[in-house]
C-alpha cells in the first residue's frame, strides 16, 4: 500500500499513456485494413516524447533509491574463441623444482570445453640445486612416457637421454650425463638442465634446478716443477745468477719438486729459473748453440706430491767399467751428490781451481726421506767403494759411500730406468798396462771420447783464414790425427762428429753420457780480438777431472810446441758433464799469426796429436 500511495501520480500517468497507446494501435489496425495510413504507435510516442521523458525521469529518481544489482556479462562467440600453439612455456610461478609442468597443445577452442594436454615428463633431476666440483660429471634423469624422445641441454651442449634397459610401465627413466668445465677461478652458476620431450605430437619442456660448478681446486694446489731435459744443472737458490758451481749436482730427467715463489728472472743473463723447494734453481730454458731456439729444461703444472719419500736399496753391482747402485723410490724426489772433503781456490770469486782431488767419500742426500731401507755393502773386489753408512738429517737422509783411496773418484751419472728405479752409475778406475808400441802403453778395453768442437753452420772462430781454415775445420783435422794415435794403443775412440756437420751443445752432452767413456778430450782452438793473444790453454770444471787435466797440461807445457801454456778452471759447457773426467784443450790461437802457422801445418798437428796421446797414456798409467 505504501508503494501505491507514494507513486499514485506516476501510475495514473502511465495508465493514461498505455490506454492512449492501446486506442491508437486499434485505430491503426482498422485504418491499415482500409490502406489508409493515419498514424502509428511510434509517431504517437515520438509526438509525446516530452511526456515520456517526464515519466522516465520520475521513474529513474525512484529507482536510484533502491539497491542496484550487477547486470550479467554476456559474451559473443567471437570473444570466446582462442588459439594456442605448441607449448614451450616455462614453469608456472610457484611450481617446485623436479615437478613437471604441463604444456599447452595446439587446439582451436569453440563453445566445447578444452581438454588438458597429456603429461609426458612426470619428474626429473636435479630436483634441487647441486654444487659439484670443476671437471666432475653428473647424471641427469627424466621419468617420461615409455615411447618418448627426450633430450637434455646444459651449458651449451645437448644430448639425447637413453631409456633405462628392460624398463616396463607407462613411465620409465631416461638418463644421461654432463661434464662440468674446469679452470674456473670462481664458482659458476650454470643454471638448470632443460629437458625437451616429444610424444605422439605433443611436446613438453621442463627446467631443472641449478647446477653450480665450484671453483677449480687445482688453483688451490701447489705448482710442481719437473725436469724434462736429459739432465738439469742446478744453481744456488738464494741468488738469481747462473754461475755454474761444481759443488751443485745435476738432476736427471723426471725429477719433480714443488715450485717456490714466482719464476726467477736474472736481468744480467736474461734467463728464467724455477726455484725448487729443496733449495736449488733450474733453468726454464737455456741456449743450445748453434740452434737459435732455446732448449726447454723444465716445466710446471698444478698437483700434489707425497710429503715424504720412501727409499730402499734394490741392488749394488759391478758391470763393465761401472758400479751401479739401484734404488726403489716412492716418487722422483730431488737429491744431491757431493764429494768431500774438497777445497777450492776461491768459491766466493767463482774460482773452483783445485790443487789436487782430496775427496774420501761421496754423499748422496735423498731429500724428504725419513729412512733408507735395505743394506748396502761392497765386496772386497769392488774397485771403487769400500763401505757405506746412513746418516739421518732434518730434511732427508744421507747415504755416505767411502772411497777405497783418497781422491780416486772418476765420475757419476744418475737416471731413472724403465722400471722407474733411480740408478747411480759410478765410473770405476781403469788402469792401462805396458804395451809394445811407441807409447809403451796398452789402452785396450779403454774408451775415449773426442769432442770435436763446432762444425757445419757453426764454424767457430774464423781466424786468419776463415774461408779455408776456420776453427771447426782445424778441430776436425787434429781430432782425426789424435784418434789414430790413441787407436795405435788399442783404445776405443768415439767422436761427437766425423764430418763437417753441426752438433748442438746438448747433443754433445747426451752423447758423452751415452758413450760412458773412461775419459773425454774436447778439442778446440782459441781466438781473440787482437792478434797478440797466443798459447795453449788446458781447462777442467770438476775436481775429479783435475788429475787428467794436470797430466795433459804437463805434457803440452813440456812439448816445446807453444811459447805459452796455462791451466785454469773454467765452466765450459761440455766440461760440466759428470760422467767422466773431461779435459778441454784450446790448441793455440787461430787469430795469432805464430800460433796459426802451427795450426795450419800438418806436421805440427801430428806432433800435437802424439803429444796429447802420450799424455792420455800417462794418465791411465797413474790409475791404481
Amino acid at each position: 500500500m505504501n508503494f501505491f500511495k507514494s507513486h499514485k501520480n506516476i501510475l495514473i500517468r502511465i495508465l493514461s499513456v498505455l490506454l492512449a497507446v492501446t486506442i491508437g494501435i486499434l485505430c491503426a489496425f482498422f485504418v491499415s485494413r482500409q490502406s489508409k495510413p493515419v498514424w502509428n504507435e511510434m509517431s504517437y510516442i515520438e509526438s509525446n516524447s516530452s511526456l515520456l521523458n517526464e515519466i522516465q525521469s520520475e521513474y529513474t529518481e525512484s529507482e536510484n533509491q533502491r539497491p542496484q544489482e550487477p547486470e550479467p556479462e554476456v559474451s559473443t562467440p567471437e570473444e570466446s574463441k582462442t588459439e594456442t600453439t605448441e607449448s614451450e612455456t616455462s614453469k608456472p610461478q610457484g611450481s617446485k623444482p623436479g615437478e613437471s609442468t604441463q604444456s599447452e597443445t595446439k587446439t582451436e577452442s569453440t563453445s566445447k570445453p578444452q581438454t588438458a594436454p597429456p603429461t609426458i615428463i612426470k619428474s626429473y633431476s636435479p630436483s634441487k640445486t647441486v654444487n659439484l666440483a670443476a671437471g666432475e660429471s653428473f647424471k641427469v634423469t627424466a621419468l617420461a612416457r615409455a615411447s618418448t624422445a627426450v633430450t637434455a641441454s646444459f651449458n651449451g651442449k645437448t644430448i639425447t637421454l637413453k631409456k633405462q634397459s628392460n624398463a616396463t610401465g607407462e613411465f620409465v627413466e631416461f638418463t644421461g650425463s654432463f661434464t662440468l668445465p674446469d679452470g674456473n677461478k670462481n664458482d659458476l652458476n650454470l643454471g638448470g638442465v632443460t629437458f625437451n620431450a616429444k610424444w605422439k605430437g605433443h611436446t613438453q619442456k621442463c627446467v631443472s634446478a641449478s647446477v653450480v660448478c665450484l671453483r677449480d681446486k687445482s688453483f688451490d694446489r701447489p705448482t710442481i716443477v719437473e725436469v724434462v731435459a736429459d739432465s738439469a744443472e742446478t744453481f744456488n737458490g738464494n741468488t738469481t745468477n747462473d754461475y755454474s758451481d761444481p759443488r751443485l749436482s745435476y738432476l736427471p730427467q723426471g725429477t719433480v719438486d714443488y715450485k717456490v715463489g714466482d719464476t726467477v728472472y736474472d736481468s744480467t743473463s736474461g734467463k728464467y729459473y724455477y726455484k725448487m723447494r729443496f733449495g736449488r734453481r733450474v733453468y726454464v730454458s737455456k741456449p743450445n748453440p748453434p740452434d737459435k731456439a732455446d732448449a726447454v729444461v723444465s716445466k710446471t703444472y698444478k698437483g700434489t706430491l707425497p710429503s715424504t719419500n720412501k727409499i730402499s736399496i734394490a741392488s749394488a753391482e759391478v758391470s763393465g767399467h761401472h758400479t751401479y747402485l739401484t734404488f726403489d723410490t716412492e716418487w722422483k724426489a730431488p737429491f744431491t751428490v757431493s764429494l768431500a772433503p774438497q777445497n777450492y781456490a776461491n768459491p766466493a770469486g767463482q774460482d773452483y781451481e783445485v790443487q789436487s782431488a782430496t775427496c774420501s767419500y761421496v754423499d748422496i742426500k735423498f731429500c724428504y726421506t725419513k729412512a733408507i731401507g735395505g743394506k748396502l755393502s761392497f765386496s772386497k773386489s769392488n774397485p771403487l767403494f769400500l763401505a757405506s753408512k746412513v746418516i739421518p738429517k732434518d730434511d732427508g737422509y744421507v747415504l755416505r759411500i767411502y772411497l777405497k783411496r783418497v781422491g780416486s773418484f772418476y765420475g757419476w751419472n744418475a737416471y731413472y730406468n724403465q722400471k722407474g728405479q733411480l740408478v747411480f752409475k759410478f765410473l770405476n778406475p781403469t788402469k792401462a798396462t805396458s804395451g809394445k808400441n811407441a807409447y809403451g802403453t796398452n789402452l785396450k778395453g779403454i774408451t775415449i771420447m773426442l769432442d770435436v768442437g763446432h762444425g757445419g753452420r757453426d764454424i767457430g772462430a774464423g781466424g786468419l783464414k776463415p774461408q779455408t781454415m776456420p776453427e771447426a775445420e782445424r778441430n776436425l783435422v787434429l781430432s782425426a790425427l789424435l784418434k789414430q794415435e790413441l787407436e795405435k794403443m788399442g783404445a776405443k775412440v768415439v767422436m761427437t762428429r766425423y764430418g763437417d756437420n753441426a752438433v748442438t751443445a746438448d747433443a754433445r752432452c747426451t752423447a758423452l753420457r751415452n758413450a760412458s767413456p773412461d775419459l773425454c778430450i774436447a778439442i778446440h782452438h782459441d781466438s781473440a780480438s787482437t792478434t797478440a793473444n797466443h798459447g795453449c790453454g788446458v781447462f777442467c770444471f770438476n775436481a775429479f777431472s783435475h788429475n787428467a787435466t794436470s797430466i795433459v797440461y804437463k805434457g803440452i807445457a813440456t812439448s816445446g810446441i807453444y811459447t805459452k801454456t796455462y791451466k785454469e778452471w773454467h765452466y765450459f759447457y761440455l766440461a760440466r758433464v759428470t760422467s767422466c773426467p773431461v779435459v778441454l784443450v784450446e790448441n793455440g790461437f787461430i787469430s795469432n799469426p805464430t800460433d796459426f802457422k802451427g795450426i795450419s801445418s800438418y806436421k805440427t798437428n801430428v806432433k800435437k796429436a802424439k803429444n796429447i796421446a802420450q799424455s792420455v797414456a800417462n794418465y791411465f798409467r797413474t790409475i791404481k
